[in-house]
């Protein structure tokens, strides 16, 4: 019995069927047979940190981010500052919430720290604060999106008559 090709073939009149060619997965595959356990799992690796690569920049940033989370932010949450913290931390930058806990915690902050500095605060804001999406603007709540709701269909019959 012929496969769908032949007969695809056989019926556009082109008896000849060209050499298939090899893919990239494919030729990977190959090369990755000719080597050993260990060399595959070397080469897997290396192909997901390469995917996964970050600018040097980037990384900075992230680790600076999380040196002031735990320094000042966490300390300030075992001290009964949790609310304030947690809703810095996920509520959207400029929202009416995270403003108000901003106010709230430069307050305290001035309070505690005689060095305090309102704009190195203000910096300290915004490197941990998480960035508006569109819909965090249009949701005065910060709350994710619903999901969409599908449109009911009509019914049919005497119903859909009303």
């Amino acid at each position: 019995m012929a496969t769908l090709q032949e007969r695809i073939n056989m019926l556009a009149g082109e008896m000849e069927s060209p050499r298939p060619q090899l893919s990239s997965e494919m030729q990977l595959s190959k090369d990755m047979s000719d080597n050993t356990i260990e060399q595959n799992i070397a080469a897997i690796q290396q192909q997901m940190d390469d995917a996964v690569k970050m600018p040097p920049e980037r990384q900075q940033f992230i680790q600076a981010r999380q040196e002031l989370i735990d320094e000042v932010l966490m300390p300030l949450s075992d001290s009964g500052y949790s609310d304030i913290v947690n809703i810095i931390l996920t509520k959207p930058k400029d929202s009416p919430e995270h403003d108000q806990a901003s106010i709230a915690l430069a307050e305290i902050m001035a309070q505690v720290d005689e060095e305090f500095n309102p704009e190195e605060f203000d910096m300290m804001i915004n490197m941990v604060s998480k960035e508006p999406r569109p819909a965090d603007l249009i949701n005065p709540e910060g709350l994710p999106d619903s999901p969409p709701t599908p449109p009911r269909p009509m019914p049919m019959g005497i119903e859909g008559l009303k």
